[in-house]
């Protein structure tokens, strides 16, 4: 294995390329690199450098500059490189003149000196402001009251000390929603709002109104009502609808009513999915009339069926 590029950022890779009729340093020319990936989802497929995609067939990964005596380097895009992901690379001068030998083997990934917090990669410049901002390297943790979001620390105290001073320092806001008040107290006192009843509670919320005078029972109401219902039984029941070749009917309309006749729609009016499906909720071992209509289809309308939970 040779050196790990790093994923995510342009990677110098460098061979030494010499003619195979003689062993001697090919210092001219044109000297193409080939990166393959050995895993991961690209295995097999080589680094087109053209577009920074992966080719089923052999692509040019990038065009060598020659560096002195025989050595050649490449610069490969950061698109390239993965962290994990293992790779083989190749170097081939355009007239075939050079000896291609094994290809060199490389592991993507991070230095391991690099310090990642939550698996993102830190910069200098990032673990430097991590540092600042409140890390104790004598003893490995980070400073956890508020002095280093807003450079003073504060505490439950009477005056512009109390908690809804730290949140709006906190928060830069000017004037808090949340002001301290003698009804609201810390450990020093007690708070002297009565806690609301389950029934106050109820009652302020049935009060709730929307701009048109709509309750939230209204509204409850009429959104049960738009697409229909699954009904109100215990058992989750599907029907699903056929035409005489056996394929499903999708997006035909389905109810389920307790008589013959379908006067008692308890269930529907529902659509059938790309599988000719539908789901109703009715009860188990009990007998209702499945009704459907679509266009350009005709249906047994009724068809009786004892309800068999899924």
């Amino acid at each position: 294995m040779s050196w790990n590029p790093i994923p995510g950022q342009v990677n110098v890779l460098s061979a030494s390329i010499v003619a195979k009729a003689d062993g001697s340093p090919i210092i001219a020319g044109t000297v193409n690199a080939y990166v393959i990936a050995d895993t991961g989802a690209n295995a097999g497929k080589w680094f087109k450098t053209s577009d920074n995609s992966w080719s089923a067939t052999e692509a040019v990964s990038g065009v060598c500059a020659f560096k002195g005596g025989s050595v050649w380097e490449v610069s490969v895009d950061a698109e390239c490189w993965t962290a994990g992901i293992e790779y083989s690379a190749y170097y081939v001068e355009s007239g075939g003149l050079n000896v291609i030998g094994s290809p060199d083997r490389y592991r993507c990934e991070y230095p391991q000196d690099l310090l990642r917090i939550g698996s993102v990669v830190q910069s200098l410049a990032d673990l430097k402001d991590f540092a600042d901002s409140g890390y104790d390297p004598s003893t490995h943790t980070i400073l956890a009251d508020l002095r280093y979001a807003i450079g003073a620390i504060l505490t439950e105290t009477a005056g512009a000390g109390k908690v809804a001073g730290a949140v709006s320092m906190l928060f830069d806001v000017v004037t808090p929603a949340l002001k301290a008040s003698d009804a609201m107290r810390g450990t020093d006192g007690a708070n002297t709002v009565a806690p609301a009843t389950p029934a106050n509670v109820t009652a302020a919320v049935a009060s709730i109104k929307g701009a048109d005078g709509d309750t939230l029972k209204t509204l409850s109401d009429q959104i049960d009502g738009i697409g229909g219902s699954m009904g109100a039984g215990a058992a989750s029941v599907t029907v699903t609808l056929h035409d005489d070749h056996g394929a499903p009917i999708a997006d035909a309309d389905v109810w389920i009513t307790n008589d013959a006749a379908g006067l008692n729609v308890v269930a529907g009016t529902l659509q059938t999915n790309s599988l000719g499906s539908v789901t109703f909720m009715l009860d188990a071992g009990v007998t209702y009339y499945r009704f459907a209509q679509k266009d350009g289809f005709m249906f047994s309308n009724p068809t009786s069926f004892v309800a068999v939970a899924d």
